[in-house]
C-alpha cells in the first residue's frame, strides 16, 4: 500500500467514524428515544428544534447519508487511485464542512445548545476535508 493510500485510508476511517456517529444519531432520533448527551447537555434541545428535518427528513439521517457516500469514494480512491474520485472526496467534503458550519452557527445563535453529536460529526467533517486537500496537494505537487 502506498503512502497516498494510507493517507486515503486515514479518510475512511474518518468517514467510518462520521457515518457511526450519525447513524446513532439518525436511530434515537427515528425511534423518538432520548438521546444521551453526557457532556454538552443540548441534544434533545438540538435533535428536537425546527432546524433538525429538512424537508422532514432528519439532518442526522442526511449525515448519514453523506458519510456512506464518503466511504464508498474512500475505498474506491484506495482501490483504483483515481484522482478524480479523490477530487470527487474533496468537493463533498467541502460542501459538507460548508453545511457543518451553518449548522454549528444554528447552534451557536439560533438553538443555543450543543449536541456532542454534531460536534464530533463537524470536527470529522473538517478532518475529512483537510485530508483531502494535504492528499490532493501531495499529489500535485509530485508531478
Amino acid at each position: 500500500m502506498s503512502l497516498n493510500q494510507k493517507i486515503a485510508f486515514v479518510i475512511l476511517i474518518l468517514t467510518i467514524i462520521g457515518f457511526a456517529d450519525a447513524a446513532f444519531l439518525s436511530t434515537k432520533v427515528l425511534l423518538g428515544q432520548p438521546v444521551p448527551c453526557p457532556i454538552t447537555g443540548g441534544c434533545e434541545t438540538v435533535t428536537n428544534s425546527q432546524y433538525s428535518r429538512i424537508g422532514g427528513v432528519p439532518v442526522a439521517v442526511v449525515g448519514a447519508i453523506y458519510y456512506l457516500g464518503l466511504i464508498i469514494l474512500a475505498l474506491w480512491y484506495i482501490d483504483s487511485v483515481k484522482l478524480k474520485v479523490l477530487r470527487a472526496i474533496t468537493i463533498i467534503s467541502g460542501f459538507g464542512f460548508l453545511w457543518t458550519l451553518y449548522l454549528t452557527y444554528l447552534q451557536a445563535y439560533m438553538i443555543n445548545a450543543w449536541c456532542i453529536y454534531c460536534l464530533v460529526s463537524a470536527a470529522t467533517t473538517t478532518l475529512i476535508l483537510l485530508t483531502s486537500l494535504w492528499l490532493n496537494r501531495r499529489l500535485s505537487n509530485a508531478g
